[in-house]
């Protein structure tokens, strides 16, 4: 799948079946206007965790959530839909003291 059938595919809200999930996931989206930013892992739950892919194709960034298998007999499971995200950024104010002089 190149980046140009995701977007129409991702836009006519059309389902991703879970062969194009897992190629998404692992090999990325043909073109240059693809860019992997990040996966995001959750908490491990008895037999798998959770995974967020994040990727950005042209100017639009995306989310692919599914699960990793925690076992030899737990396979990866890629049935949820992608969806359209936005960066944020945040900034963290750290308070320190310091000895007076």
């Amino acid at each position: 799948m190149d980046t140009k059938e995701f977007i129409a595919k991702f836009d006519n809200k059309e389902r991703f079946t879970e062969e194009e999930l897992r190629k998404i996931v692992w090999d990325g989206i043909d073109g240059d206007e693809y860019n992997f930013i990040k996966t995001e892992e959750g908490k491990d739950l008895r037999w798998e965790r959770p995974m967020t892919e994040i990727f950005q194709v042209n100017d639009r960034y995306f989310a692919i959530p599914w699960m990793k298998g925690l076992t030899e007999y737990q396979e990866n499971f890629y049935d949820y839909q992608p969806y359209e995200v936005r960066p944020v950024e945040k900034a963290i104010i750290i308070t320190e003291y310091v000895a007076v002089e």
